[in-house]
């Protein structure tokens, strides 16, 4: 069972807020950074609400029909929240745990009053107001594995539907050629051994189910004892080999779930995190790790990490209008030594500019030109200008809070 954090718990904790400008309409946006122990499931909610309402107000779909009027109340709403945190990046560069609660509460009452219609919700608001920091120590998920959904009594599935915000994963069983072919190859396998393996998978459905199916001890006298035993071994060889909690098939039942420029809730590796679809099989997650981004010089540059492999190892870097951030040079100690850095730079190149004027005038020098420019450096240029590695970039960010384990 999770416990409720304390008043004091509340009072002591904040989070660092940047201003990102993201999409090609250069939005610009508070969000929440994440600390080594920060609360992921409330700071996806908060930075997602505050994405997803950038699009709604740029669409413009409010209108005067009823169902809209209700949608318009909840985004002015949440445009007062967002002009709340950009007073406090002016201010302290932050914002109090105990105050994102408050105001938190406030805006749930509104999105449930928008939902009179739904009297489940609305008999439940003490009961919701009461579980609301949860979001800050952290929510048990049990993620479906045949459809990338949740179901529908997850408390984090609950919190996030009344924000009118989708919650999904990738994690899901694959029945593709291609992932049958890497069971064989991986774990020695067959064919027949994999389908049985997807047949239970469809049967136990869920993360809970299939935790439950392992730690079930077959009794040694029943006769199904050894196949039993044989089944809780493959599973044990898919959850290995689908560590990173995103399969092939998870990602396609993602692109086929959301319509380009949707922004959802993400669950994986244990974490929440903001996704947006910016085109056809075209994902970026939101990068919100706070030692991240004061690690790099291009802090203020990438806003999103790419998600098109399952390893990780292809994912890259981008500013918020969605162009590659290239690998970060170290950082210069001062501002004087990054200008004089610069100036030299520049001097240098004027010198080398000027030497192959000269060489291009004199007929009989040309060939003086190759020489004249600098030294060829295609492989230290190609080392400093390469995306950054996602794999090495995990590395740095993996504290998956146990606050935010599948439970």
């Amino acid at each position: 069972m999770t416990s409720t954090p304390s008043k004091a718990t509340l009072n002591d904790s904040s989070f660092e807020i940047k201003i990102i400008s993201w999409s090609e309409y250069e939005h610009k946006t508070p969000i929440l950074l994440q600390d080594v122990n920060g609360p992921c499931p409330l700071i996806a909610l908060i930075n997602t609400l505050l994405l997803k309402n950038e699009l709604i107000v740029r669409n413009h779909i409010l209108n005067n029909s009823e169902s809209d009027l209700e949608l318009k109340d909840t985004s002015e709403n949440v445009k007062g929240f967002k002009a709340y945190l950009e007073k406090q990046y002016e201010l302290t560069g932050s914002v109090s745990l105990n105050d994102l609660i408050s105001r938190l509460g406030d805006l749930l009452i509104v999105f449930l009053d928008a939902k009179a219609h739904d009297n489940d919700l609305e008999s439940n608001v003490d009961h919701l107001l009461e579980k609301l920091p949860l979001l800050h120590t952290g929510l048990s998920v049990n993620p479906n594995i045949v459809d990338g959904t949740f179901p529908d009594d997850d408390l984090a599935k609950v919190f996030f539907k009344i924000f009118n915000l989708d919650l999904r994963h990738g994690w899901c069983l694959d029945d593709s050629e291609s992932a049958t072919k890497a069971w064989q190859e991986e774990t020695a396998g067959n064919e027949s051994e994999y389908r049985s393996l997807l047949s239970l998978l469809r049967q136990l459905k869920t993360f809970d189910t299939l935790q439950d199916f392992l730690l079930a001890e077959p009794n040694h006298g029943d006769q199904n004892y050894e196949g039993h035993e044989y089944k809780q071994d493959i599973l044990k060889k898919w959850l290995t080999i689908n560590q990173t909690q995103l399969t092939g098939a998870g990602l396609s039942l993602l692109n086929m779930s959301m319509e380009p420029t949707d922004v959802i809730v993400f669950f994986r590796n244990n974490h929440f995190s903001t996704l947006y679809k910016r085109n056809d099989r075209e994902f970026y997650t939101l990068t919100t790790d706070l030692s991240f981004n004061k690690s790099m010089k291009s802090v203020n540059r990438i806003v999103w990490q790419s998600l098109v492999s399952i390893s990780g190892k292809d994912d890259l870097f981008f500013t918020g209008d969605f162009f590659p951030v290239l690998e970060d040079e170290p950082v210069a100690t001062n501002d004087e030594d990054y200008l004089l850095i610069k100036e030299l730079q520049e001097n240098e190149d004027a010198e080398i500019a000027k030497r192959m004027q000269e060489a291009y005038n004199k007929p009989n020098q040309r060939r003086e030109v190759s020489s004249s420019k600098r030294p060829d450096s295609s492989g230290s240029s190609k080392d400093r200008n390469k995306s950054v590695d996602a794999k090495a970039a995990s590395s740095k960010k993996e504290k998956k809070k146990s606050n935010c384990i599948v439970m």
